[in-house]
C-alpha cells in the first residue's frame, strides 16, 4: 500500500487532525523563524545606535570642541587684560579635558577606528605641546613669535579634525552596511513567509 492509499483509508476525523497538525507545525516554524529574524534585526538596529550613530554624534561634538580650542588660542594671543587671559586659559583647559573625554568615548564605541584614533591622539598631543609653548611665549610677551606658532597650531588642529572626519566617514559606511544587511533580512522574512504560507 502506498501513502496515498493509506490517507484515503483514513477517516475524515483523522484527516482533519493530520491537516490541523501540519498547519500547527507550519505555524510554529514560521513563528520561530520570524522571531529569530526579528531578533537579528533588533540587534542590528541597536548596533546602529551604539556604533555608527554614536560615533557620528561624538565626532560632531569633537569638531565643535576643536573649533573652540582654536578660537580660544586666538583669544589668548589677542587679550591684553590679565583677567580675560586667565579666563580664556581656563576655557582652553576645560575644552582640552572635554576633547580627551570625547576621545575616550569614541575609543569605547568605535573599535573599528582604533588605528585612526591613535593617529588623532598623536596629532592632538602635538596640539597640546604647541598650546603649552604658546602660553610660555605669552608669558615672555613675545607676540610676534606667538603669531608664528599659531599658524602651525591651527594646521595641527585642522589635521586632527581631518583624522576625526575619517572616523565619521567610516561610521557612515558602517551604518549603510548595517542598513543594507537589515534590508536583506527583511526580504528573507517576507520570502520565507510567502513560500511557507
Amino acid at each position: 500500500m502506498s501513502v496515498g492509499e493509506n490517507i484515503r483509508n483514513y477517516s475524515v476525523k483523522k484527516k482533519l487532525r493530520a491537516l490541523v497538525g501540519v498547519a500547527i507545525v507550519y505555524t510554529l516554524i514560521i513563528t520561530i523563524a520570524n522571531m529569530v529574524f526579528l531578533s537579528i534585526m533588533e540587534n542590528r538596529s541597536m548596533k546602529l545606535y551604539t556604533g555608527p550613530y554614536k560615533t557620528s554624534q561624538i565626532v560632531a561634538y569633537l569638531n565643535v570642541e576643536m573649533q573652540k580650542l582654536n578660537t580660544y588660542a586666538y583669544k589668548v594671543i589677542s587679550f591684553t587684560d590679565e583677567a580675560q587671559l586667565m579666563n580664556t586659559v581656563k576655557e582652553i583647559e576645560t575644552t582640552t579635558n572635554m576633547i580627551q573625554e570625547l576621545i575616550q568615548q569614541l575609543e569605547e564605541c568605535d573599535k573599528e577606528n582604533a588605528e585612526v584614533l591613535a593617529g588623532f591622539m598623536s596629532e592632538f598631543e602635538q596640539v597640546l605641546e604647541y598650546r603649552t609653548e604658546i602660553e610660555q611665549i605669552l608669558e615672555e610677551d613675545d607676540m610676534e613669535k606667538a603669531h608664528e606658532i599659531m599658524n602651525t597650531y591651527e594646521e595641527l588642529i585642522e589635521g586632527a579634525q581631518e583624522i576625526v572626519d575619517i572616523c565619521y566617514n567610516n561610521s557612515l559606511k558602517s551604518a549603510e552596511n548595517t542598513i543594507e544587511k537589515t534590508k536583506v533580512f527583511m526580504i528573507m522574512i517576507m520570502i520565507m513567509n510567502v513560500v511557507i504560507v
